[in-house]
């Protein structure tokens, strides 16, 4: 237009970026920056003076991307990090090829190492077994040396009349629990022992204590109970070296020993910490029980050299049923309560047992004991040697 054209006015719309047209203005130019990839449209009108609207304009153009956002550069984004990672995961396998390498090396020297140690606890486990079964070997011919050294039951049997019994459990195979016998001229001498301990510590001191019962008889055949009680009492302090100022051992036993003249129904009794039963029926045929109480000292150990020990002469009568026994006969646990027999339930167990044949009492106290120690809920282990001897007067 030729009317004025400085007071034109103009309007103009950016497709793909406006929705509508601005306002008139006289501005003849429009300014765009930062418009993103794209197709656009520009679209142009203008208004005179009279308010009349001329022809619209229309350019149409393109902003193309930036080379970093086009699909070659995201195809080449896609194959970098598909080789990055790749590159990732083979080192990262590598490594642990290598790791593997190195831990299979130390699994084959650990490995190799456990079987040499493997060889060595075998030859070490040979090697004791073949100790032990010598160890073993060894104790069960010192039980045969044990067993030839006490005295044969049948010897006393037969010199008692056949009315006696004995009864002898260790608790290892080797007893520190002994009994003994000496035949006299009208009378015999026996004896019950309990040694400190059990097993080999107390076989040996069975040995020792048998040893010095038969040198004290040995030394003089006229010697009494309550004197050979005194004489082997010296005798063991001094081979255990117990007299002197320093002592080497403090090891002992306790004994119950007795003289028994059969024609005359006679028994002198002696007894360190080791008392002596008799039962006997009174008139009304009840069974009482008669205990003789042993001097309060035991044989060695801390008892002194000038330990005197008292005899008691007993008269016997026919029927009497004497026992001697060890301590390991009340101390065993057993029973529904697991408790020990004690001095009350031995009494019982040999009031149970009177008027049997000898026979009889010992297969008694033998099935007695082995169900004693077993219960419904737990097995009781043997915790000491039992001997008990029986004799029943005629």
């Amino acid at each position: 237009t030729f009317s004025s054209p400085i007071d034109l006015l103009f309007s103009a719309k950016l497709e793909g970026s406006e929705n509508s047209f601005s306002e008139w203005d006289s501005k003849s130019f429009r300014e765009f920056s930062n418009l993103p990839e794209g197709d656009y449209k520009f679209i142009v009108r203008s208004k005179n003076i009279y308010n009349k609207i001329g022809s619209q304009v229309q350019i149409k153009f393109s902003i193309l991307p930036p080379w970093y956002r086009t699909i070659w550069a995201y195809l080449f984004y896609i194959i970098f990090t598909i080789t990055v990672v790749w590159l990732l995961v083979r080192i990262n396998t590598t490594r642990l090829k290598q790791k593997n390498i190195v831990l299979e090396e130390k699994v084959k020297q650990r490995t190799y190492e456990i079987e040499v140690k493997n060889k060595e606890l075998i030859k070490s486990e040979s090697e004791i077994q073949h100790r032990n079964k010598e160890i073993t070997d060894s104790i069960n011919y010192a039980k045969i040396i044990q067993n030839s050294i006490l005295p044969s039951e049948e010897l006393i049997k037969e010199y008692l009349n056949q009315n006696v019994f004995i009864y002898f459990k260790p608790r290892d195979v080797v007893s520190g629990d002994f009994f003994w016998f000496n035949e006299r001229t009208d009378s015999c001498l026996l004896a019950v022992a309990d040694c400190t301990g059990h097993g080999v510590p107390g076989a040996f001191m069975s040995m020792l204590g048998l040893e010095k019962l038969n040198q004290a008889v040995k030394e003089s055949d006229n010697r009494n109970v309550s004197e050979i009680l005194s004489d082997i009492n010296i005798g063991i302090k001094k081979s255990l070296g117990q007299d002197q100022i320093i002592q080497k051992s403090k090891d002992g036993l306790e004994i119950v020993l007795c003289e028994i003249n059969p024609a005359l129904k006679k028994l002198e009794y002696a007894g360190a910490n080791r008392p002596l039963w008799i039962f006997r029926k009174d008139e009304n045929n009840e069974i009482e029980n008669i205990i003789f109480k042993p001097t309060k000292a035991g044989i060695a150990g801390h008892t002194e050299s000038s330990q005197q020990f008292y005899s008691q002469t007993i008269q016997l009568q026919t029927k009497d049923e004497i026992f001697l026994f060890s301590d390991g006969a009340p101390d065993q646990f057993g029973g529904d309560r697991g408790k020990k027999l004690m001095t009350v339930g031995l009494k019982d167990l040999f009031k149970q047992i009177n008027g049997m044949s000898s026979i009889e009492q010992r297969k008694y106290l033998e099935d007695f004991y082995s169900n004693w120690m077993k219960s419904d809920i737990y097995d009781y282990e043997q915790v000491d040697d039992i001997l008990i001897i029986g004799i029943r007067i005629v």
